[in-house]
């Protein structure tokens, strides 16, 4: 078959990845006949896991940066025209 196919079946059925509850912990399982290689696959997979992490977060206080700046900006105005 393709061997695109192949890696991904492979990869379902020796990869297991479990979220530990309520943190941005997880698990990560990968079973290879090369422990070496299966270490440096949870490795890399963690590393960009722990990248979309950060960059959620900081999409959220960049969010929120933002949404008070508004809101402060807009409590300005409304102080200015009640004086």
């Amino acid at each position: 078959g393709d061997p695109r196919e192949r890696f991904v079946d492979l990869m379902i059925a020796n990869v297991r990845v479990e979220p530990l509850k309520e943190s941005h912990v997880l698990r990560v399982q990968i079973r290879d006949r090369d422990p070496h290689l299966a270490a440096d696959f949870a490795n890399r997979y963690i590393e960009e896991y722990i990248h979309y992490v950060a960059d959620q977060e900081g999409q959220l206080s960049a969010d929120a940066s933002t949404y008070l700046e508004a809101k402060s900006e807009e409590l300005m105005k409304r102080l200015r025209e009640s004086e």
